[in-house]
C-alpha cells in the first residue's frame, strides 16, 4: 500500500529516528512514508517490522498448505 512502511536503500545520509545513529547513503533502512521517518537496521522498530513480516509470510504459507 501507499503508506505502508518499507525497506529501502537510503538515498542520502540521514539519522535514525529511534536510535539517533547515522544511516549512510546506500544502507538498508526502514522508511515510514506516512510519518516520513527512517529507522536503522539496529532499531527495535526495524526488528519488529521484520518479525511481523516473517510471521505474516509463515501464516500465508500455512494457510495454503492446509488447502
Amino acid at each position: 500500500m501507499k503508506y505502508d512502511p518499507k525497506i529501502i536503500l537510503a538515498r542520502f545520509t540521514s539519522k535514525c529516528n529511534e536510535t539517533g545513529k547515522e544511516i549512510k547513503k546506500g544502507t538498508k533502512c526502514l522508511y515510514h512514508p506516512l510519518e516520513k521517518k527512517v529507522y536503522s537496521m539496529t532499531s527495535e522498530t526495524y526488528e519488529d517490522y521484520i518479525y511481523f513480516e516473517q510471521l505474516q509470510d509463515d501464516r500465508t504459507k500455512q494457510y495454503y498448505r492446509d488447502y
